[in-house]
């Protein structure tokens, strides 16, 4: 019998609030029904539904909480759907009454070229993550995409991931509406450029965020960059 994927994730299953434990084994048991058919891997490649805020917010979320909060029971995740300006609310038990900080955050990739490149991975069945990509057509009409596997040299893609990270910081400083209870998730793929394994890429990371990013007029009470690994992790301090 094939499960529609589109009734795995439902808005009050994601937005139930968890420990970083529990959003972990949930987020994996989720992942496994997606990839135990070809309809379901396809629906999430493609971030269908509820699959984008699962891959974008939710997965980055459960990085985000279970680094600085491994193994505590007394914390609670709580996604956010809403059109507020947060993704999530993390509630820290450990204080009375609990404290609450809220998570914004913003994906550093070039949404638009991922879903092409997953589209035509879907069709061939293969994809260069890096290599040159162009197309023709729309949405409504239908795409035609080419992938070249050409070689990109790992600096430009190093410049083009800083320069996507510059431009999702920018973005968050208008309107300042969000407040020093709140602070900022940029996330980046980092098993790309720069790579999770690559000292030289994650000193040139902080580099580029100290002297691009820092003094920007965020409105944050802190500063992150996550890696999609899960293994890059910093934290930059907002110069107020």
């Amino acid at each position: 019998m094939i499960i529609d994927p589109s009734f795995i994730l439902s808005k009050e299953d994601i937005e139930k609030e968890r420990t970083p434990e529990k959003l972990s084994l949930w987020w994996e048991e989720k992942n496994r029904e997606f990839d135990s058919s070809p309809e379901g891997r396809q629906y999430a490649l493609l971030k269908k539904g509820l699959t984008k805020e699962f891959y974008d917010e939710i997965n980055p979320l459960k990085l985000f909480a279970n680094i600085l909060y491994a193994g505590r029971s007394d914390i609670g995740c709580i996604p956010n759907l809403g059109n507020d300006n947060f993704d999530a609310i993390i509630r820290d038990y450990s204080h009375s009454p609990p404290s609450e900080q809220k998570i914004e955050f913003t994906l550093a990739i070039d949404g638009h070229d991922d879903q092409l490149r997953m589209k035509y991975f879907v069709e061939h069945g293969h994809v260069s993550l890096t290599g040159p990509l162009t197309y023709t057509g729309t949405e409504k009409t239908g795409h035609k995409i080419n992938v070249e596997t050409e070689a990109v040299l790992h600096n430009d893609s190093l410049k083009k991931t800083f320069a996507i990270i510059k431009s999702r910081a920018e973005q968050k400083c208008k309107p300042k509406n969000y407040g020093k209870n709140h602070v900022l998730v940029i996330t980046i793929d980092d098993h790309i450029a720069p790579r999770y394994d690559n000292q030289k890429d994650l000193e040139a990371l902080n580099e580029f965020m100290k002297s691009d990013v820092i003094n920007l007029p965020l409105d944050f009470g802190g500063l992150y960059i996550l890696g999609l690994s899960g293994k890059t992790f910093l934290a930059i301090k907002i110069v107020i």
